[in-house]
């Protein structure tokens, strides 16, 4: 389950430099009505970066009351800022819900990954691999808790965007970079298949599992 309960994942690093990118005298003033200079905002973004480097760093050690704390600092700073930086928030209550899940509670991880979906709106949608991973972590805690039918639901959810995610790369468009990325989201896809089987095996439900095989028997080698 490393795929689903590891720090936010290589898609939200690509937007790292990008978002380190924009933040400049230009680009990062505040939104109307508020209060903080752009200077601020440089400032703001380089303690964020630290808190997540932090978190992440924490996260991947697998010390989860620990990386609690720095995510939560994390998602602190996050908060402060300025519009347009919906990414870092999301990844920001993202991390938490990875903490928590690592400690087992699920119905808290479910809380934060449930908002980071929510922030994600304005950016992202079901088209796109960041909220596909997302989708997979609700589906792996609702199973750890044994509620099979959300269990399902978000494993269904996560495995149709990551269809789309994959789907939408084309190899004689990309890059290598581009080509391991869509390898990623086959490995990950295979992955939310397999899990979606043993739920839906679990439940006794005979045509969602014939569904699955036939799903995960249609995917390229």
């Amino acid at each position: 389950m490393l795929f689903l309960l590891s720090p936010v994942g290589a898609a939200c690093d690509r937007q790292r430099p990008l978002a380190e990118a924009q933040i400049t005298p230009q680009t990062g003033i505040v939104s109307e009505g508020q209060s903080r200079e752009p200077e601020d905002q440089i400032k703001l973004a380089r303690q964020y970066f630290e808190a997540d480097t932090k978190c992440r760093g924490l996260l991947k050690q697998e010390k989860w009351k620990e990386a609690e704390a720095a995510c939560l600092a994390e998602t602190r700073l996050a908060e402060r800022f300025a519009d347009q930086r919906e990414l870092e928030k999301m990844g920001a209550y993202e991390n938490v819900g990875v903490s928590l899940a690592g400690q087992k509670r699920y119905a808290e991880a479910i809380t934060y990954y449930t908002r980071a979906l929510e922030i994600s709106r304005p950016r992202l949608t079901d088209a796109n691999a960041e909220v596909g991973q997302l989708y997979g972590r609700i589906a792996l805690s609702y199973h750890a808790m044994r509620d099979l039918d959300k269990a399902r639901e978000f494993y269904r959810k996560a495995a149709q965007t990551y269809q789309i995610a994959y789907a939408g790369i084309n190899e004689e468009e990309v890059v290598e970079e581009g080509l391991k990325i869509k390898r990623g989201y086959l490995k990950i896809l295979k992955s939310i298949l397999e899990f979606h089987l043993i739920a839906a095996e679990q439940a006794g439900a005979a045509a969602e599992v014939e569904e699955i095989k036939q799903q995960l028997a249609a995917l390229p080698k």
